[in-house]
Protein backbone atom coordinates (compact mmCIF):
# COMPACT_ATOMS: atom_id res chain seq x y z
CA UNK A 1 0.00 0.00 0.00
CA UNK A 2 3.09 2.90 0.84
CA UNK A 3 4.04 1.99 -2.35
CA UNK A 4 1.27 2.93 -4.45
CA UNK A 5 0.70 5.76 -2.20
CA UNK A 6 4.06 7.25 -3.28
CA UNK A 7 3.33 6.42 -7.12
CA UNK A 8 0.36 8.30 -6.76
CA UNK A 9 1.34 11.66 -7.52
CA UNK A 10 4.10 11.23 -9.77
CA UNK A 11 1.15 9.30 -11.96
CA UNK A 12 -1.38 12.37 -11.62
CA UNK A 13 1.44 14.63 -12.19
CA UNK A 14 2.34 12.12 -15.67
CA UNK A 15 -1.36 12.14 -16.41
CA UNK A 16 -1.51 16.45 -16.09
CA UNK A 17 1.49 17.14 -18.42
CA UNK A 18 0.57 14.36 -20.94
CA UNK A 19 -3.10 16.34 -20.95
CA UNK A 20 -1.26 20.08 -21.49
CA UNK A 21 1.00 18.56 -24.00
CA UNK A 22 -2.17 16.88 -26.02
CA UNK A 23 -3.70 20.45 -25.36
CA UNK A 24 -1.26 22.84 -26.65
CA UNK A 25 -0.15 20.13 -29.61
CA UNK A 26 -4.32 20.28 -30.38
CA UNK A 27 -4.26 24.38 -30.41
CA UNK A 28 -0.97 25.00 -32.09
CA UNK A 29 -0.96 22.13 -35.02
CA UNK A 30 -4.26 23.93 -37.03
CA UNK A 31 -1.96 27.22 -36.68
CA UNK A 32 1.27 25.62 -37.53
CA UNK A 33 -0.44 24.61 -41.02
CA UNK A 34 -2.13 27.83 -41.28
CA UNK A 35 1.30 29.34 -41.74
CA UNK A 36 3.00 26.49 -43.76
CA UNK A 37 -0.29 27.25 -45.96
CA UNK A 38 1.19 31.10 -45.86
CA UNK A 39 4.65 30.34 -46.72
CA UNK A 40 3.28 28.15 -49.34
CA UNK A 41 1.42 30.77 -50.93
CA UNK A 42 4.44 33.11 -50.33
CA UNK A 43 6.48 34.17 -53.81
CA UNK A 44 9.89 32.64 -53.54
CA UNK A 45 11.35 36.14 -54.44
CA UNK A 46 10.37 39.27 -53.06
CA UNK A 47 11.29 42.84 -54.98
CA UNK A 48 12.81 45.45 -52.16
CA UNK A 49 13.67 49.27 -53.12
CA UNK A 50 15.56 50.98 -50.78
CA UNK A 51 16.94 54.35 -51.01
CA UNK A 52 20.53 55.68 -48.76
CA UNK A 53 20.38 59.30 -48.18
CA UNK A 54 23.24 61.06 -46.46
CA UNK A 55 23.41 64.37 -44.66
CA UNK A 56 25.54 66.97 -46.50
CA UNK A 57 25.45 69.05 -43.52
CA UNK A 58 25.60 69.20 -39.89
CA UNK A 59 22.84 71.12 -38.47
CA UNK A 60 23.58 73.04 -35.12
CA UNK A 61 20.46 71.84 -33.45
CA UNK A 62 21.92 68.56 -33.53
CA UNK A 63 25.11 69.62 -31.41
CA UNK A 64 25.54 69.90 -27.64
CA UNK A 65 27.65 71.77 -26.08
CA UNK A 66 28.22 70.34 -22.34
CA UNK A 67 30.12 71.95 -19.98
CA UNK A 68 33.50 70.73 -18.56
CA UNK A 69 34.54 71.29 -15.29
CA UNK A 70 38.06 69.54 -13.95
CA UNK A 71 37.27 68.29 -10.82
CA UNK A 72 39.60 66.44 -8.38
CA UNK A 73 39.76 63.75 -5.74
CA UNK A 74 36.86 63.94 -2.94
CA UNK A 75 37.97 65.36 -0.17
CA UNK A 76 38.48 62.96 3.21
CA UNK A 77 36.80 63.72 6.08
CA UNK A 78 38.39 61.52 8.29
CA UNK A 79 38.56 57.97 8.44
CA UNK A 80 35.08 56.19 7.53
CA UNK A 81 33.31 53.87 9.79
CA UNK A 82 33.75 50.23 9.29
CA UNK A 83 30.80 48.65 7.62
Amino acid sequence: MAGFEQLLPFAILTMVTIWSLVTTLRNALPAIAGLRRELADCPATRELRYTIRAPRHVSRVNVITLPVTPRGPAPLHGPRAAA
